[in-house]
């Protein structure tokens, strides 16, 4: 496979996974926003489920997060995979929503709302990979000569 065509898949995976994260961000912040979330709490919540769905799927399903550590992931089966996704987004809905919605501010000096999305992401794709560590934890190969 030649370089263009290997930046031509990579840009179209890069294009489904910002659809698949706009799409599943937008659902969610409306379906917050009708149960009388605030759009400022119900973006970041939305945000960290939508990346953190998106990287999970990245790693199983393209070159940007499968390497030599993580190629068995996509062998699961795909109802195994589908639970996977779901809890990635369940763990990041509920860590950003406890600390967006707990009713206490935390303060942060990035922002209370970078800091409910970073720490829902990383709870949300921490999940993921924990899920699956058996790939994560493997030795790396060493490379040929």
């Amino acid at each position: 496979m030649s370089r263009l065509d290997r930046y031509g898949r990579l840009i179209g995976w890069l294009v489904v996974l910002g659809a698949l994260a706009g799409v599943l961000g937008t659902a969610i912040i409306t379906g917050l926003e009708a149960v009388g979330v605030p759009p400022a709490r119900a973006s970041p919540i939305a945000i960290a489920v939508a990346v953190s769905v998106a990287l999970s799927v990245a790693d199983v399903y393209t070159p940007l997060g499968r390497g030599p550590r993580t190629e068995g992931i996509q062998e699961k089966a795909p109802a195994a995979l589908a639970v996977d996704f779901v809890l990635a987004g369940a763990v990041a809905a509920a860590a950003s929503a406890l600390l967006s919605l707990g009713g206490a501010l935390v303060w942060s000096p990035l922002g209370n709302e970078l800091l409910v999305l970073l720490v829902g992401t990383g709870a949300g794709y921490g999940a993921f990979m924990l899920r699956n560590r058996e790939f994560y934890l493997r030795e790396r190969p060493e490379p040929e000569a």
